[in-house]
């Protein structure tokens, strides 16, 4: 008897922690503003702070549902990640305030969701984040593309995949690609500092075809993002 009670005890002392931090991991957090220096932090229900005001924004744009607004403050939408404006840059934080990942800028933002993941830089490698916070195609491109769809007039479609359901869409990635400038010596497309009043290109490069999954889908070996597309089509209808 006096086994049972312990075993039951051991057992209730092993649980304990794990429900504090899974209880802790679902508090809600609230943005907050420092009034000496205008920069926005995160605290809880209860007015602690969790993470200090250091940064110089939040992302609200409608185009992703990184907050949704509350009387307290902008909360949180995502469980355990946010975006952070800071030093010129978003980034994907943890509930800690620990950086994850640089977001790709795109469109005057932060890249948006494709098929459930949003484009990640680190050390000017492309790769792709989940709503969790994973990782789920870890930075190895030189370059990727959002994820797209392949519509019923077998063209892609940007905007249909726009979203966090995942629906079976692919993205284009390549290698030995680059920016390349007007006037200008080429740089990392994961470059932020972009010159004024150019548009650049993406040039040169091998280039194939990614699953949601990371599966290559066509083989990194196409000059092109319109040769490696040619070769996706026949993936797709022999799939059908």
């Amino acid at each position: 008897m006096g086994k049972i009670v312990l075993k039951n005890l051991l057992f209730i002392l092993l649980i304990i922690p794990c429900f504090t931090k899974e209880s802790h991991k679902k508090e809600p957090l609230y943005t907050f503003k420092d009034p000496p220096t205008q920069y926005v932090g995160f605290k809880n229900k209860a007015g602690k702070i969790i993470i200090p005001a250091i940064y110089k924004s939040v992302y609200t744009s409608s185009k992703g549902p990184f907050f949704s607004p509350t009387t307290k403050g902008f909360q949180w939408a995502f469980e355990n990640i946010t975006l952070v404006s800071k030093d010129g840059c978003y980034w994907w934080i943890d509930r800690t305030g620990k950086i994850l990942y640089e977001s790709f800028f795109f469109d005057n933002g932060p890249d948006y969701f494709h098929q459930g993941l949003s484009r990640i830089i680190e050390n000017e490698k492309f790769g792709f984040i989940n709503q969790h916070g994973v990782a789920t195609v870890k930075p190895q491109y030189d370059f990727a593309s959002p994820f797209f769809l392949i519509n019923y007039e077998g063209k892609i479609d940007f905007a249909a995949a726009q979203g966090m359901e995942d629906k079976g869409g692919y993205a284009y990635v390549a290698q030995g690609c680059w920016y390349s400038y007007p006037a200008y010596t080429k740089f990392p497309i994961a470059h932020r500092r972009v010159p004024p009043d150019v548009y650049p290109e993406i040039v040169g490069g091998k280039w194939g075809v990614i699953s949601t999954k990371g599966e290559i889908v066509v083989e990194l070996t196409h000059d092109s993002s319109e040769a490696a597309f040619d070769v996706l089509k026949d993936v797709v209808k022999k799939k059908v």
